[in-house]
């Protein structure tokens, strides 16, 4: 009995302990994990080098031999190096095979060991060329490859660095490549925030510039890993690579402008995982390799919407944020993990000039690929802004979170984002509705109709009355041929959806009740069931249409084509015009937002002038609405009132090991942010608790009828849509989140931290913590508990 009662105790202590594993909060990378460990400072004031200038807190070295400046931050006496600073192998080894040589006298064993210093392993000369360069170069050769060389290589390059008017905070290396006629030069500004790079157009010379690929920038900065050869006294020679020896970790991460917001943590991979290749503001289609592509037929990769990376070393110690001002639009972010390469983790930035094409010369769409008659001209301004210390001293921590404030900061210096903090006592929400979509029919098509305006009135007024009073909402499909093939220059109104006196009526009952009612339209997309292409769609460089063929659509279009921006600008200017009366109090967009592409068709536009003319076609419509935008790129910001369908999530790169709210960070406290459709799985409470972890508001997407009704249409991925469905949703997410967001709307997000697996803990201007509990525990925060799954509001 006894020994039944022994075996009882321990298969319960064996069970709860194996419930209390199970229970274990489980982190992926959809989390922001706990912060690296603490990193030892290993280098000191480089006083080995070039002493230029001190600025600010700043003092900058340069050694000439490796183009290699330092910055040695006084705030914590921490030194970052723009490259990695390393001899070359062939240079240690020649020296140390001379002095091995030497008979008279005989190397000593201390003379030995001062000569023949590491190797760096797995670095060939090319690598280590790049390792140390401020600048490197990508060209094609004569069978159109693409190689590399660097002001730092080993040959066949010449560099010279000069002060510039005689200002110590103003140099210029002048770099000449001999492999191809290229000479260019870099001015580099020592400032009191960090390093800045300029490259001028102008400034790029000789006979063969059409040849360069890209120019990359000090890809080595902030790099973490390596390992060496060390010389074997025993065997007299260095040993083979198996014997390489790791070189100190840094603790730490990369961050990277994915979604929300990616970091990629320094670590040691037994496998070579793939490069992260984030192209800025996406591909130019008008320039792609091909004129046409095909839609993806899972969930697509983000493309960057802003121009900015970063890295961080240990626990709020030292980091810096890099952000292009000029030339963003050929900018590429690159990111290398461990074991791909190189045994370094590093990521650098990358600006096109020449790339490849498909040339077509027949009917049938042979071609060959060729290179642009002539390069991108533009210049490149790069700033690179080192932080350190929790930000107590200056507000600006030392990890992502500093590194967004920077980022807003500068943004808020050039007036691309602006302080404009939530006035209203209650939490916005975006309802979105569908009303109509075009479906095949015996001839021609028809109009399915799901919610007319009238329904969008009783629905809107019931919500209202029932309490939810913050509420903006988006039309979409509002005319004959709905969302995919209605007209683009003025509304087509018909009876099934309402009047133009319908939609004046109801968008004025909703204004007397608060409701900003706009309508929604992708002025970008056309297709050739809804008016010619001749004159409308956008051209490649080969002179075809840009045209992207859809998968597995069952609507009456399959191929979408994308208009010319001149058209898209003009578009916008006359449907306003047509809508005025309306008395609408913003205008949503879609497309033209986060699409940039060039025409050379008739009147030919390069992406340089679209961003223009996008800009101003907003200056002039936001004089007189708010502006939606569905996740515009950064160089809408300026006229961008309220951000839709904003990322939640990265793309999941296996080399990604964190996700942070960086982009609702920047934003924060210039416009409103609203998440993706909540009705499009993202409702749980996990989901609820993430839009108040990124302070970011509901959005749902709705229709009167039922959604299977659009099951023949081009809007059938709208697969769950009918309000009746989602109205006690509806009210449980709004009540639920305007608790947590009654006591900070209208201060600042000024930080986020990270207390223990699963459990963050925001903190406002305002002296207001949000601790949001991720986890299924009851989890306590400076002396409070707060439920699972759970936030609690500290005051």
């Amino acid at each position: 009995m006894l020994l039944n009662k022994k075996k009882l105790m321990i298969f319960l202590i064996i069970f709860l302990s194996s419930m209390t594993l199970d229970a274990a909060y489980i982190e992926s990378s959809k989390d922001t994990k706990l912060p690296p460990d603490s990193v030892t400072y290993v280098i000191s004031e480089p006083t080995d080098m070039q002493f230029l200038k001190a600025v600010g807190p700043f003092k900058y070295y340069f050694r000439d031999s490796r183009d290699v400046f330092a910055i040695f931050d006084t705030r914590n006496g921490y030194t970052w190096k723009t490259g990695l600073d390393i001899e070359f192998d062939s240079v240690i080894r020649d020296n140390c095979d001379a002095l091995l040589e030497r008979t008279d006298p005989v190397a000593t064993e201390a003379e030995i060991l001062e000569t023949c210093v590491p190797l760096e392993d797995r670095m060939n000369t090319l690598y280590e060329g790049i390792g140390n360069s401020l600048l490197s170069m990508e060209y094609y050769d004569t069978s159109l490859g693409i190689k590399t060389i660097s002001s730092a290589s080993e040959d066949s390059v010449r560099s010279t660095l000069m002060m510039v008017n005689n200002d110590d905070t103003h140099y210029r290396l002048d770099v000449t490549f001999d492999v191809i006629d290229v000479m260019v030069s870099v001015h580099i500004y020592l400032t009191s925030n960090g390093l800045e790079y300029e490259v001028r157009d102008d400034e790029i010379n000789g006979n063969d510039t059409n040849k360069i690929a890209a120019f990359i920038f000090s890809p080595f900065l902030g790099a973490s890993g390596g390992q060496q050869l060390f010389f074997d006294m025993a065997e007299m020679d260095y040993p083979r690579a198996s014997a390489a020896v790791a070189k100190p970790r840094i603790p730490g991460y990369i961050f990277l402008p994915d979604g929300s917001g990616a970091l990629m943590r320094f670590q040691d991979n037994t496998t070579s995982l793939s490069t992260y290749i984030g192209d800025v503001y996406g591909a130019d289609l008008s320039t792609n390799t091909y004129h046409y592509r095909y839609q993806n037929p899972y969930v697509p990769m983000k493309d960057p919407s802003m121009p900015v990376f970063g890295v961080a070393h240990g626990n709020r110690q030292a980091a810096f944020v890099a952000y292009a001002t000029q030339g963003a639009e050929f900018m590429e972010i690159i990111a290398s993990p461990h074991n791909n390469r190189t045994p370094y983790n590093y990521v650098y930035s990358r600006f096109t000039y020449n790339q490849l094409y498909q040339q077509i010369y027949n009917q049938s769409g042979a071609g060959y690929p060729t290179l642009f008659e002539e390069r991108n001209h533009y210049d490149i301004r790069l700033k690179y802004d080192f932080l350190q210390g929790d930000g107590s001293t200056d507000g600006y921590p030392a990890d992502y979170v500093g590194m967004a404030k920077k980022y807003r900061d500068h943004l808020i210096e050039y007036d691309i984002l602006q302080d404009n903090l939530i006035e209203s006592e209650e939490m916005p929400i975006r309802l979105d509705f569908i009303m109509s979509d075009a479906m095949n029919n015996l001839i021609g098509t028809r109009d399915v109709v799901v919610t007319t305006i009238d329904q969008v009135d009783e629905i809107l007024t019931k919500l209202h009355t029932s309490g939810i009073k913050n509420i903006n909402s988006g039309l979409y499909g509002y005319q004959k041929g709905g969302i995919t093939l209605g007209d683009k220059d003025r509304p087509n109104w018909i009876n099934a959806i309402g009047t133009k006196r319908d939609f004046e009526r109801v968008i004025e009952n909703m204004n007397d009740l608060g409701i900003d009612v706009s309508l929604a339209l992708d002025y970008v997309s056309i297709y050739e069931e809804q008016m010619s292409l001749l004159g409308n769609a956008s051209k490649h460089l080969n002179g075809w249409y840009i045209r992207e063929h859809l998968i597995r659509e069952v609507g009456p279009v399959s191929d979408m084509y994308f208009a010319r921006p001149t058209l898209v600008a003009s578009w916008m200017k006359s449907h306003e015009k047509s809508v005025r009366s309306l008395g609408m109090q913003s205008l949503t967009y879609a497309g033209m937002t986060n699409q940039l592409y060039g025409d050379y068709g008739r009147n030919e536009i390069d992406i340089h002038g679209v961003i223009d003319l996008y800009q101003n076609t907003l200056d002039t419509l936001k004089e007189t609405y708010a502006i939606n935008a569905i996740n515009p790129n950064q160089y809408l910001w300026a006229q961008v009132s309220r951000y839709l369908q904003s990322p939640m999530f990265t793309s999941q790169y296996l080399i990604q090991t964190d996700t942070v709210p960086f982009l609702q960070l920047v934003l924060n406290g210039s416009m409103e942010v609203y998440a993706t459709y909540a009705n499009f799985s993202f409702y749980t409470e996990t989901d609820i608790l993430r839009m108040i972890d990124y302070n970011v508001y509901p959005s749902f997407i709705l229709t009167h009828d039922p959604s299977y009704e659009l099951i023949s249409t081009n809007s059938s991925n709208f697969y769950s849509t009918e309000f009746n469905l989602y109205e006690e949703m509806i009210h449980h997410m709004y009540n639920r989140m305007n608790g947590a967001y009654e006591s900070v709307l209208g201060s600042q997000w000024v930080d986020r931290l990270v207390v223990a697996p699963g459990v963050i803990v925001n903190q406002y201007a305002n002296g207001v913590e949000i601790v949001i509990n991720y986890t299924d525990e009851i989890q306590v925060y400076d002396g409070r508990t707060v439920s699972p799954l759970n936030y609690r509001v500290l005051d």
